[in-house]
């Protein structure tokens, strides 16, 4: 068992099949603004499943490019950018955003069509907030679920401080299946299952206000967390723990096999 120790944040433990992959997200630079460059890339023949590209992060006003790369421009025929499957009408190799705002955050689609006629697409997900500084965002963990392994259980320790052990911390927890496969994931689990416990083994009962999709949108734009399809079958809740130890277990509902990624963020006061 590894874990991580977060002086007055949270401690993790993963308990998994697999070894466990920590996302450490990098941060833009302080100030008002900054340009960033975000490349994308074209790649033909079949996406192999493999971890979706994390969120990239970007300061209120900055100015951000999309690029395409992995196919030289005469290879390209044409090319159309969505964003969170609505068409912005605008084409070409490189898509522009200028004083990007919360607005903006969203998943950005490029549609490549080349010129033997091949469709491609490829995308990546920006999130626009001031985010605060020095901060672990997540914890996340990649396992397979099947007849061998049908739970996954990820644990992790609430550390309140010793000044304020009667004060928790707000968490989004999320066990992302169906939402994998706008990822390239195609073995993702279509039905996962979320429950938390306590260290002596006994259920948190959750209410469902705090498993409702609105709230765990809400909370996944504060966190940066990578958006999911609207009207998935992923779990997760928003809830707050006070100091203590507990574990997340995720299951499928109707006993299916596949790839989910179990998420713990921290949000943000």
């Amino acid at each position: 068992m590894k874990s991580v120790w977060l002086p007055r944040f949270i401690a993790l433990a993963l308990w998994l099949p697999t070894f466990p992959e920590v996302r450490a997200q990098a941060l833009p630079p302080a100030g008002a603004g900054v340009d960033l460059t975000v490349q994308m890339e074209v790649q033909p023949g079949p996406i192999l499943s493999t971890p979706p590209p994390l969120p990239v992060p970007v300061l209120p006003g900055s100015r951000v490019r999309f690029t395409l790369t992995g196919l030289a421009p005469s290879q390209i025929r044409d090319t159309s950018w969505s964003k969170d499957a609505v068409n912005l009408n605008l084409y070409g190799g490189e898509l522009l955003l200028n004083g990007v705002s919360p607005t903006d955050t969203g998943r950005y689609l490029a549609t490549v069509t080349t010129l033997d006629g091949e469709v491609i697409t490829t995308a990546r997900v920006l999130h626009v907030a001031a985010f605060p500084r020095q901060r672990l965002l997540n914890i996340s963990t990649r396992a397979r679920i099947s007849s061998d392994g049908p739970t996954v259980i990820a644990g992790f320790v609430v550390d309140a401080g010793p000044r304020d052990a009667s004060s928790s911390k707000r968490l989004l927890i999320r066990a992302v299946g169906p939402s994998l496969q706008d990822y390239g994931v195609r073995d993702a689990l279509v039905d996962p299952t979320l429950r938390l416990f306590r260290s002596d083994g006994s259920i948190l009962e959750v209410a469902e206000i705090l498993r409702d999709p609105a709230v765990i949108t809400e909370a996944g734009i504060r966190t940066g967390a990578a958006p999911l399809r609207p009207g998935a079958a992923d779990a997760g809740m928003v809830i707050s723990l006070r100091g203590g130890v507990y574990t997340a277990h995720v299951n499928s509902a109707s006993n299916h096999a596949g790839e989910v990624m179990v998420e713990i963020y921290e949000i943000p006061e």
